[in-house]
């Protein structure tokens, strides 16, 4: 399910941290590693809304170098690409950046006005650092 979809039945949530708005919800999709789907009007998650709430918790730093891409072609030329990498930097300092590019054509034309607003271009990133304390920190 979507997040713009799911945003009308239910709240939507980032790492516990509440969408408010519909066009905030749309990123919440990018390079997660799970999805917890809270029941309606739960104690922490929900309030305000009869159909529950759905959090998408991001996709952590590891140990391990991690990359991937994935990229789709669709209708009206629509391109869709979406990479993550990362891993440990040194002791204790781990990353993992993630993005996403979405380009789409025309898909539909007018002599009246300007072509390009029925292209839709949406770009979205994400960096995430962790940091472990060594044994020297008090």
């Amino acid at each position: 399910m979507s997040p713009v979809f799911a945003r009308r039945l239910a709240s939507v949530y980032q790492d516990e941290v509440p969408s408010p708005l519909l066009s905030m919800a749309q990123g919440a999709a990018l390079d997660f590693e799970r999805v917890e789907v809270k029941g309606p009007q739960s104690r922490l998650f929900g309030q305000n809304s009869t159909g529950g709430a759905i959090d998408y918790v991001a996709a952590k730093p590891t140990r391990d170098f991690l990359a991937g891409l994935t990229t789709s072609y669709g209708r009206f030329s629509t391109i869709d690409a979406t990479g993550h990498a990362g891993g440990q930097l040194a002791s204790g300092v781990a990353l993992r950046g993630s993005g996403r590019a979405l380009h789409g054509g025309d898909w539909q034309r007018s002599a009246t006005r300007d072509p390009s607003l029925s292209q839709k271009p949406f770009y979205q990133a994400r960096l995430l650092g962790e940091l472990q304390p060594g044994e020297c920190t008090s």
